[in-house]
């Protein structure tokens, strides 16, 4: 009696089966996107090239004078940049009966979801391929410099460019995994981490710079220092991270539009996106490579 009474969670498990919970669907985690959101500039109507004017050189502007002498004349030559933007696109092909059974959360959202993450991961992309390709000057740290040598390098270098024509204008400073990790764990000979990323803490104190909370930045010579895992992973060669002004790199793109397809074939239903983007350097003396090899 006491056997039939008292009945084991075993013994019921096909009346109490595992719970579906779509509520908490675990998705794909989001990635940051340092590159793009600093030349962002807009979206794009379509994919009609659209050109920008700009200055290209100018003489005798301003000279000294002699009375009673006329000056010369001086010239002032203008250029353009055609900007042609260019297509990207994707397509999830699924039986009707996928579609069909619908689902909790929708599959058409989880899609969807994943089209937008990768649409912004290739905006990262390109702007990052667009640094790369640049003909901007590149400022080379020395290979394998670390700790001290490395962050005096940093600093000097960086303070050289106040001399450059119009003076430093530089606000962007996304940097390349070997760089970064190689400035983060820069110390001196004592051990003190030269830079520290607690900026109250007394060790910061005649250091190089400071580092953002759990790393996720780097403070040195006034400017914010990104990690951008879009410049690649670590490797044993020489890699470019980028100082550059927003005003000089310039990104549009249109929303990606969703194209769903159900009525096209009788098996299939498409799930696709449709958009343009554009990328430029309008003016490359307003980008540096700063190219490192860390070993």
């Amino acid at each position: 009696f006491m056997r039939e009474a008292f009945v084991s969670k075993a013994n019921v498990a096909s009346l109490n089966p595992s719970r579906q919970r779509p509520d908490l669907f675990v998705d794909e985690r989001e990635f940051s996107t340092p590159l793009w959101s600093a030349v962002a500039k807009g979206t794009l109507a379509d994919s009609t090239p659209f050109i920008l004017p700009s200055f290209t050189s100018a003489t005798n502007v301003v000279a000294d004078h002699s009375e009673g002498v006329e000056p010369s004349a001086g010239t002032y030559v203008t250029g353009s940049q055609t900007i042609t933007p260019a297509p990207m696109s994707g397509k999830f092909t699924l039986v009707r009966e996928i579609v069909d059974q619908g689902g909790n959360p929708q599959l058409s959202q989880i899609l969807w979801a994943k089209v937008r993450r990768a649409w912004n991961e290739a905006l990262e992309a390109k702007v990052a391929a667009l640094l790369n390709a640049s003909s901007a000057s590149s400022i080379t740290i020395t290979t394998a410099a670390a700790d001290a040598a490395l962050a005096k390098e940093f600093r000097t270098k960086l303070a050289a460019l106040q001399f450059v024509r119009g003076g430093f204008r530089f606000n962007n400073l996304p940097l390349h995994v070997d760089l970064y990790t190689a400035m983060i764990g820069a110390q001196d000979t004592t051990g003190r981490p030269l830079f520290p990323f607690v900026e109250t803490n007394a060790s910061s104190d005649n250091s190089a710079g400071t580092a953002g909370t759990a790393w996720g930045a780097i403070r040195a010579a006034g400017l914010v220092g990104v990690p951008s895992w879009a410049l690649g992973a670590s490797g044993t060669v020489s890699a470019n991270s980028f100082l550059f002004d927003s005003g000089d790199v310039s990104g549009w793109a249109t929303e990606p539009q969703d194209l769903n397809l159900a009525d096209q074939d009788v098996a299939n239903v498409y799930v696709g996106v449709w958009g343009y983007q554009a990328t430029a350097v309008t003016d490359v003396t307003g980008v540096r490579k700063l190219a490192y090899d860390p070993v």
